[in-house]
């Protein structure tokens, strides 16, 4: 019997963007990945940023009430897609380049450390 392929070992291979959303919330239940244009929208809202805003920062983590993000977010918009805490940590999901050229691994280490800055 040989060894698997180095891209189909476990540590290579690619995650969904559902799946990401799951381990992440699994590691803290308060944490949601939505795109980055949403982060986005919420964070212009919750800031009282007017017009275009360009002087909000590129965040990729945001903590905010479930209050105050069911005034500006549908739930079909959140991954993954269920009750939400008090208290909800908003990460942006990954771009398609960094969701497909990541390993599992790299990709997971990114998102601890994002959650880890959200707390």
């Amino acid at each position: 019997m040989s060894a698997p392929a180095p891209e189909e070992t476990p540590a290579l291979a690619e995650l969904s963007l559902e799946e990401l959303a799951r381990l992440v919330h699994r590691a803290d239940p308060a944490a949601f990945l939505v795109a980055p244009r949403v982060l986005w929208r919420v964070i212009k809202h919750c800031r009282q940023v007017a017009g275009w805003g360009w002087q909000i920062p590129h965040r990729k983590s945001f903590v905010v009430s479930r209050e105050e993000l069911s005034r500006v977010v549908e739930p079909d918009e959140l991954l993954p897609r269920c009750d939400l805490p008090e208290q909800v940590i908003l990460l942006a999901w990954p771009e398609d380049e960094e969701l497909h050229g990541l390993s599992r691994s790299e990709l997971l280490l990114e998102y601890w450390r994002l959650l880890f800055h959200g707390r």
